[in-house]
């Protein structure tokens, strides 16, 4: 076995060393992890804000009056309140349906009265209830302002138009 001898003490020192340098790391990396980088600037600037007055009254130039006084001179202008663009007119009504159950009302087709002419099917009808006899209608004419449009063996369908709309409704036939 050697004697412990010169380069045992080096390799103590390259040891010691290397552990100091370590804790010197932890403490800059811990340091800089609790203290933000930014609270010098911060402190400067709350000093800052600190000296920093407010008067409600300050007069913005020489000439120029409180603000207070201004803002009530200015609300008091009705120029200003007044719209600058008219409201639009309100929309047009909306145009009212025809009630073409009304306009057929009292009349009657006949389910069993019908003649196949060379023109189409006719059927009976009776135009109010006093009507006793009836007249004979087909497609195409017109009863109480409406219009036969087709005739089947159980409805009679009438049309209308109004307003370039085109409405329709159906009786039974009895």
């Amino acid at each position: 076995m050697k004697a412990p001898g010169f380069g045992h003490h080096v390799d103590r020192l390259a040891i010691g060393a290397a552990a100091l340098w370590c804790v010197v790391c932890v403490v800059w990396i811990g340091w800089h992890a609790v203290r933000s980088p930014m609270s010098a600037r911060e402190t400067a600037l709350q000093t800052r804000l600190a000296a920093v007055t407010y008067e409600p009254e300050a007069l913005i130039g020489q000439d120029s009056a409180p603000l207070g006084i201004d803002r009530r001179k200015i609300v008091e202008k009705e120029a200003l309140w007044r719209p600058l663009v008219a409201a639009p007119p309100p929309p047009p009504a909306p145009e009212a349906i025809p009630d073409l159950l009304e306009k057929l009302k009292g009349v009657t087709v006949s389910r069993r009265d019908q003649i196949r002419a060379a023109d189409g099917l006719k059927i009976k009808a009776r135009l109010s209830p006093d009507d006793k006899r009836g007249r004979w209608i087909a497609v195409g004419d017109t009863v109480n302002g409406l219009k036969v449009a087709e005739i089947t063996p159980e409805t009679v369908v009438f049309t209308m138009e109004q307003n370039g709309k085109q409405y329709s409704t159906q009786l039974p036939r009895r």
